[in-house]
C-alpha cells in the first residue's frame, strides 16, 4: 500500500488483491484462541457442571475452573478458560448460558 500510495500509479495491482475480494473472513474469526470466561452465580450443586456442558455440547473443552472461597453463597464469582477455539463457538455457548437462570 506504501508504494502504491508513494508511486501514485494507477496500472499498479494492490498486494491486498485477490479474487475472493470482498469475500473475506475476518483474522478473529478464523484464528483459533483461548477464552477467559468470568461468572458470578448463586451457588448451588451443578452450576459448573451445567456450563461445562454447554461448553461440551460446542466441542470447546476446558483448560481450568477457578473458584474462590466465598462467605457468602449468593453471587459467587468463579471463572472459567477454555482450550483453543473459535470465536463463533463461544458466542453459541455464552448464547446459551445467557438463557440459564443462574
Amino acid at each position: 500500500m506504501a508504494r502504491e500510495i508513494r508511486s501514485g500509479s494507477p496500472e499498479r495491482v494492490s498486494p491486498f488483491a485477490h479474487e475472493r475480494l470482498g469475500r473475506t473472513t475476518g483474522i478473529r474469526d478464523a484464528a483459533a484462541r483461548a477464552y477467559y470466561l468470568r461468572f458470578r452465580v448463586d451457588d448451588r450443586a451443578g452450576i459448573i457442571a451445567t456450563l461445562a456442558g454447554i461448553l461440551a455440547s460446542k466441542n470447546i473443552g476446558l483448560e481450568a475452573v477457578l473458584q474462590e472461597p466465598c462467605d457468602t453463597k449468593r453471587d459467587l464469582p468463579f471463572v472459567i478458560t477454555t482450550e483453543e477455539t473459535s470465536e463463533q463457538s463461544i458466542r453459541e455457548a455464552v448464547e446459551e448460558m445467557a438463557q440459564l437462570t443462574l
